[in-house]
């Protein structure tokens, strides 16, 4: 009979496509953690380089456009590795977990006050004080880039420079009240970068590689 050889054919067909993407199913989510994991550690190593580069711009800036073009390169570079992540992240099979995806984009917005920092630091005209401090804690920073919390402890030490700061005689010159507030708008832009990493950790309490 022709219309059970056809009811035959049909099941035959999704039989055939359902133990596909089961197949799939198990081995594929080996497959896309690797990836991602890999383009999460990447864009890690990324940031501190980022980081630990403003650092040095910040007490030293005479090779300025020389940062500028690095922190250009870098920025070009993680933006290309997340845009790999999403078409990867679009492929995922039978799955709805998108942590991997939404650590990459916290990073994503790390980088914009990073950037913000970068632009501070290119229109500080004149040497301050300040500048070796928030350096050195920078430097603290990008030794605890990684995917455990350590935001939350830094956010604290922040606070307390914060505080030391204002305590402080106010600027008695233009030129040295022109530096100070971009310092602080340095100070600012850290602390939001702390609070973006926080909020992801609050949000994904488990998360690991």
């Amino acid at each position: 009979d022709i219309s059970w050889l056809f009811v035959f054919e049909r099941f035959g067909i999704i039989t055939i496509s359902i133990g596909t993407a089961l197949l799939v199913s198990m081995v594929y989510p080996k497959s896309y953690n690797k990836r991602m994991i890999h383009y999460v550690k990447t864009v890690d190593d990324m940031l501190q380089d980022h980081l630990y580069m403003l650092s040095i711009y910040l007490i030293k800036r005479d090779n300025g456009p020389e940062y500028i073009k690095h922190y250009e390169l870098l920025n070009n570079r993680i933006s290309d590795i997340i845009k790999e992540a999403e078409i990867g992240d679009k492929d995922k099979l039978f799955d709805n977990d998108h942590q991997y995806l939404a650590y990459l984009y916290m990073r994503r917005n790390q980088l914009s006050y990073i950037n913000n920092m970068y632009e501070s630091v290119r229109r500080i005209e004149n040497n301050h004080p300040y500048e070796a401090i928030i350096s050195d804690y920078i430097k603290e920073l990008v030794a605890d880039i990684g995917t455990h919390d350590k935001a939350t402890s830094q956010q604290e030490k922040l606070e307390e420079m914060k505080d030391k700061f204002r305590l402080e005689k106010l600027p008695k010159t233009r030129r040295e009240f022109e530096t100070r507030a971009l310092l602080f708008h340095i100070l600012e832009d850290l602390g939001s970068l702390l609070k973006v990493k926080i909020n992801f950790h609050e949000r994904y309490p488990r998360f690991e590689l």
